[in-house]
């Protein structure tokens, strides 16, 4: 609920932005934060209400960003277009500050795996004692190393699009692909997970291997204009970007129970997050300075 009240606060602020500087502060200290208080209870806490369809919960609720990245392409093209880039973001922080009621309809769950005490150090508190476990280390090292070209194409993608001469529509076109072939994957993936046909560890190297193959076919599409059929090769790697990323995304947080214990997921959740998006904070600057 907290983090809902500062995602708002941040669009707010940005909206009367007179620097760079305060953009930083708005959208990245502000709303970054808010996001993050949002995100880790969230999905943390809904790992806690499942167990035998855990992944596909985790996977429809995940689905909401890419249904939500579809809806909102074509929709903020058209805020900017209508109200400029201040009245865009004035907008989005009436919208965002929702996520504060939605907050009060999360309930805590108590099970038989949670501590018996509260944690008494900082370190406990933060759930900085999961690194001792070899496995937790080793799958968050992974995760932020994915991060680093996980956040890439989306970041991107838009202004890729407008460079090739498709238009603000037509780059919202190229995201709103992604966002689609990303949301479907989700939920597809949720359900595989779940049959149990396929460990879901293997599951896991193989959607994160496609993640970075799609990520190295990005860079491969050639470059065309709207004139030879609005950047068909482009639109067909977003949607196949899409799809792998999609995959992967529901797997990263459904592993997590069986690596921490139902009682861990949420801190985990958040340590994994702060790392995948330590790789994201890296890779879209580097990558565009490449």
């Amino acid at each position: 609920m907290v983090g809902g009240v500062l995602t708002s606060l941040g669009l707010v602020f940005s909206a009367f932005a007179r620097s760079l500087l305060h953009l930083y502060l708005g959208l990245g200290l502000l709303a970054g934060s808010g996001w993050a208080l949002v995100f880790a209870p969230a999905l943390g806490t809904l790992s806690r209400y499942f167990s035998r369809r855990r992944v596909l919960a985790v996977g429809l609720a995940l689905t909401g960003n890419g249904a939500s990245s579809l809806l909102l392409a074509p929709a903020l093209q058209f805020l900017l277009d209508t109200f400029g880039w201040r009245g865009a973001l004035l907008l989005l922080g009436a919208v965002t500050l929702h996520l504060t009621p939605c907050g009060a309809l999360l309930r805590p769950l108590a099970l038989s795996g949670d501590p018996l005490a509260p944690p008494r150090t900082p370190l406990a508190a933060l759930g900085l004692g999961l690194f001792k476990r070899r496995a937790f280390s080793v799958f968050a090292l992974g995760t932020a190393l994915i991060g680093g070209g996980y956040f890439v194409p989306y970041v991107h993608l838009g202004p890729h699009a407008l460079d090739q001469g498709m238009g603000g529509y037509g780059a919202a076109l190229v995201v709103a692909v992604a966002a689609v072939g990303d949301a479907c994957a989700r939920l597809a993936s949720g359900w595989l997970a779940d049959q149990g046909w396929v460990p879901l560890p293997r599951l896991l190297v193989v959607f994160g291997s496609l993640t970075g193959l799609g990520v190295l076919a990005m860079g491969l599409v050639p470059t065309v204009g709207t004139e030879e059929g609005w950047g068909a090769p482009l639109l067909a790697a977003a949607g196949a970007y899409g799809l792998s990323a999609g995959s992967y995304a529901p797997l990263v947080f459904g592993v997590l129970p069986g690596l921490v214990g139902i009682g861990g997921v949420v801190q985990a959740t958040g340590l994994v997050m702060m790392l995948m998006s330590l790789g994201g904070l890296l890779g879209p600057p580097l990558s565009g300075k490449g």
